[in-house]
């Protein structure tokens, strides 16, 4: 409304409200309201969840939660608007938009499918085309997943888990993202900050990347990828890390004495 007497492009409807300023600009900021998490589950905590998503019935909801977690922890609405056109079992690829911030234009985010992740998306296919479905991930009614039910279905997953004292405590779908990270960037996979950020989608919207940077990483991001599947498959089995620097509090002493 601000701009609508030199913007062209500003729809009728804004026009005429004579503002010489943003009303909202008074409204001061409420940082109570505006903190960030930091909830990331310990490695039990994510072979939990991968047994409540594995335990959910067949379906959109499953799978799409399970292809989240084997790409690395994808945002759930950039799944969801994934169409057959999409993917490219040649290559083996998989091909989202990432409309978030901004952008007057969705940045394509392209990643490399890991087997269990192809797996996945291939039978998503094959019954997308029995059903003349024009999403991967969608039900009966021909509608992308909700990304309101794959929410619902984390949260409920997380419930059962903190009741079966599987969980610390409650968790999200965007802890879960920010646990894949957390456990991509330290040991032993010790993947690269900026390698985790090409495949998570997220710091890329600098000059440098929109303007020169056009490199998809993609021999990165699958070699990323493919040691994530082999770490979260060890976790699966139980086969959790200890931390190497950990030192006993009695040998210490002993050693400095």
């Amino acid at each position: 409304a601000l701009r609508a007497s030199s913007d062209p492009r500003i729809p009728s409807e804004l026009h005429g409200f004579k503002l010489a300023g943003n009303p909202a600009a008074i409204v001061p900021a409420m940082p109570e309201f505006n903190r960030a998490r930091d909830r990331n589950l310990n490695e039990p905590e994510l072979k939990a969840y991968v047994e409540g998503v594995q335990a959910l019935d067949p379906g959109p909801t499953r799978d799409t939660l399970m292809l989240a977690l084997y790409l690395g922890g994808q945002r759930l609405t950039m799944l969801g608007r994934v169409a057959p056109a999409d993917v490219d079992l040649h290559s083996g690829t998989i091909r989202l938009y990432d409309k978030k911030g901004k952008r007057q234009k969705p940045r394509v985010h392209r990643l490399p499918l890991t087997n269990r992740a192809q797996a996945i998306v291939k039978r998503r296919l094959e019954l997308a085309a029995a059903a003349q479905n024009p999403y991967v991930f969608a039900g009966p009614r021909k509608v992308p997943v909700r990304v309101e039910t794959l929410s619902n279905a984390v949260c409920e997953i997380a419930r059962e888990m903190v009741k079966a004292g599987t969980a610390r405590e409650h968790f999200q779908m965007r802890d879960v993202r920010r646990t894949c990270e957390t456990i991509m960037r330290r040991k032993p996979l010790s993947i690269p900050k900026e390698i985790c950020s090409q495949i998570q989608s997220h710091g890329l919207g600098g000059v440098q990347q929109r303007h020169y940077d056009m490199n998809e990483y993609l021999d990165e991001k699958r070699e990323a990828l493919k040691a994530w599947d082999k770490r979260l498959r060890a976790i699966e089995k139980g086969q959790f890390t200890r931390s190497a620097t950990v030192v006993p509090i009695k040998r210490a002493r002993r050693k400095a004495a």
